[in-house]
């Protein structure tokens, strides 16, 4: 590539060329790449077989239920996906999660349609170009040798295999993480303005798939002024504003977005604030907890953390104030605990370097069950065994540190990035680009070094290794720790999926692994109760509740059924329960006001249901319970006809006219203003669509207060 020519010339004073390290064909001897047909050669091999192992993997993983049936992020992502396809380009609000994943996705599906198989597939082959990426960045930062070692290890490295199958952004990470170091490697080694200008237009890309990528911004920018501090500073100065207008192509037009759509500026995301609590406060254990229990979900999350902040503040709240006041909380804990906050921090610290893979809702050891490839390279090639080799890799190229130490500063920046917030196995996965690279160093000097006799060096590397091995492999989880979390959440991708008799299965398998999993317990009575299986899923739930009594959804469930089931005073007791833990809850709001006008208790009722309408104005239920109470009940000091209509008619407008319990509580609203003429064509068409809807009971009842106000009398419940 031709260099421009006032960045030559800008050298008056060129360092001497770099030595050759002694130790023959070692791994300190980078190679000029694309100057011959080896390089693509050997770039289109690691390829395909990256690409084919990929591929063997997805036929050996399409018998987990996960690979049909998508939870958690995953679903979040499809679904967002297909909105776009849709033609919901921009959305709605402050981004809450990294957007480019999406964006990708609905790329993919507008190719090859929304057929999940193809999506793996593509995502294989760009697994498999990653891991071409690296032997083309290890063969300039390194040798040959080193670039094709560490191809290998990438296109072999189970985890990536794993996470280049999933409907997640890791793998597309490790792309952006991989094409980096490439860049970065080959500006290294001939710096020109367009090549900085494509190292931050690929780090821009990066911090859109995970947003404390930013930290990598400010390592780039050092280095950039410290290795290349014998040119001068116009240059260098030059190269930075290249750097960071690449940047700022990839990110200003997501800044603009956020504050077109979303009335706030923000590069990335509103998420950091409830992220860094959730990875530091009092109960935190270093890996991902809910901000209310058993809400982990990813429509819950943005819901949550507003919810719980406005309901702190007493106010509503911009997503960035969202996002300060759980910054807040977690520098309280910091500043009031310090000593728990460095314990937390050290074992976030062993989790971000322990061999074992966090998982997220879908885990790599659950898969391994399931995919004998996997299991098979897991034994050999997991991150117990590359992150030592990758240890023994910076021992025995230290030599070179003052050309490597961006890596190692990489390293450190990536890791610190997620040992601040919480640890995923794929939110370290950036570092195994980086680890692949020093394992395969190692694996090539020890060849040189063993042939040169240095047997200090050896013995130092041996040593480093060592050590590393076994903090890196010292116990904290073992692989069956989430199996039973694993069989749960497979139950609930099942039971989204309609096939409810597997999903009780699942959780049966769950609970039998793990009697104390409350949410399965809860799920489990969801499922139960779709069957018509009230009886078990009351059982399911009271277990539910007695393993976590101050749960809002499982007291709401277990309460809501208990009524159904006659058993009024029970169902009072759990609903109050619920809106005692959560004052803003509108179903337990609503819930409790329907069971306590069953029991006559109108005060109560209406007191509840105007609460929760204050606090939930657009539910519809609140709002239409709330009609009928005021419409019907015995006491005239407590009804408010005129008040009835402008709710019964607002809820009637919302559901288009054609829901009859809607219609029905807009009749009894005429009614009760004296407008019976209105009540008896509103009834009329209330009866006449429960009737269509075969529910033969609700239209008797319908009709018998029609009778009524075709004889102009309001319907009210007797005193």
């Amino acid at each position: 590539m031709m260099k421009e020519k006032d960045e030559r010339s800008s050298r008056r004073n060129p360092p001497p060329p770099a030595r050759r390290p002694s130790g023959g064909n070692s791994a300190a001897s980078p190679v000029q790449v694309g100057t011959c047909w080896v390089a693509p050669l050997i770039f289109l091999v690691i390829f395909a077989g990256g690409l084919i192992v990929r591929l063997l993997y997805l036929r050996q993983a399409r018998s987990v239920v996960f690979f049909d049936f998508l939870i958690s992020d995953g679903r979040a992502y499809d679904d967002w996906a297909r909105r776009i396809v849709a033609g919901d380009w921009l959305g709605r609000d402050v981004f809450y999660q990294a957007p480019l994943y999406p964006y990708f996705l609905a790329l993919v599906q507008l190719a090859v349609g929304h057929d999940l198989w193809w999506i793996r597939v593509v995502q294989a082959a760009l697994g498999a170009a990653s891991s071409g990426v690296i032997f083309l960045a290890g063969s300039v930062l390194f040798s040959r040798r080193v670039g094709v070692i560490a191809g290998g290890i990438l296109a072999l490295y189970p985890p990536a295999i794993f996470f280049d199958g999933l409907i997640q952004k890791a793998g597309l990470a490790n792309l952006w993480m991989s094409l980096l170091l490439y860049l970065l490697a080959r500006t290294q080694q001939a710096p020109s303005f367009t090549r900085w200008a494509g190292a931050g237009v690929i780090l821009g890309l990066l911090t859109l798939t995970r947003e404390n990528a930013l930290l990598l911004v400010l390592v780039v920018s050092v280095w950039l002024g410290v290795h290349f501090a014998q040119r001068a500073a116009s240059t260098r100065l030059r190269w930075l504003v290249g750097f960071l207008g690449g940047l700022a192509v990839v990110l200003l037009p997501v800044g603009i977005r956020n504050l077109v759509v979303g009335g706030q500026f923000a590069l990335t995301t509103a998420q950091a604030g409830p992220n860094f609590y959730i990875g530091n406060n009092p109960a935190s254990t270093g890996s991902y907890m809910p901000l209310r229990p058993g809400r982990s979900n990813t429509p819950y999350e943005r819901q949550d953390a507003t919810e719980l902040a406005e309901q702190a503040l007493g106010r509503k709240l911009t997503p960035r104030e969202v996002s300060g006041y759980w910054f807040a909380q977690a520098w309280a804990f910091i500043r009031d605990q310090p000593g728990d906050w460095l314990r937390l921090m050290l074992r976030k610290c062993r989790l971000v370097i322990n061999a074992y893979e966090v998982p997220d809702a879908e885990d790599l050891y659950f898969y391994e069950q399931y995919c004998p490839l996997l299991r098979q390279l897991g034994a050999v090639g997991h991150f117990g065994i590359l992150c030592p080799l990758a240890v023994a890799g910076i021992v025995l190229t230290w030599a070179r540190r003052r050309s490597l130490w961006l890596l190692y500063a990489l390293l450190v920046a990536i890791a610190a990035g997620v040992a601040l917030f919480f640890v995923f196995a794929r939110y370290r996965f950036p570092l195994v680009a980086i680890l692949a690279l020093f394992a395969a160093a190692a694996l090539a000097e020890m060849i040189s070094t063993l042939r040169a006799a240095r047997l200090p060096r050896l013995a130092a590397a041996t040593l480093a290794t060592a050590l590393a091995a076994v903090a890196v492999n010292w116990p904290m989880y073992s692989k069956k720790d989430q199996q039973a979390a694993s069989h749960s959440n497979a139950g609930a991708a099942l039971a989204e999926g309609g096939r409810l008799e597997e999903a009780i299965q699942q959780y049966r398998l769950s609970l039998k692994l793990e009697p104390a999993l409350a949410d399965t317990h809860f799920n489990l009575g969801n499922a139960l109760l779709r069957l018509g299986r009230a009886g078990e899923a009351v059982d399911a739930y009271r277990q539910a509740v007695s393993l976590r009594p101050d749960d809002p959804e499982f007291l709401v469930n277990l309460g809501t059924l208990l009524a159904e089931r006659g058993d009024l005073e029970a169902a009072a007791r759990h609903l109050g329960g619920a809106l005692a833990v959560w004052p803003d809850f509108p179903e337990a709001s609503n819930n409790l006001g329907l069971v306590l006008i069953q029991r006559r208790e109108w005060v109560k009722a209406i007191e509840t249901l105007k609460s929760g309408l204050q606090k939930s104005p657009e539910h519809p239920g609140l709002a239409g319970n709330l009609a009928w109470a005021l419409a019907t009940c015995p006491d005239p000091a407590l009804r408010d006809g005129a008040a009835a209509v402008r709710l019964a008619e607002r809820v009637c407008r919302a559901t288009g006219f054609q829901d009859p319990r809607a219609l029905d509580v807009l009749a009894a609203a005429y009614a009760e203003v004296g407008r019976f003429q209105e009540a008896v064509i509103v009834g009329r068409r209330a009866t006449q669509l429960a009737a269509a809807r075969a529910t033969g009971g609700a239209a008797r009842e319908i009709g018998a207060r029609v009778e009524l106000y075709q004889a102009d009398k309001p319907f009210h419940y007797p005193r």
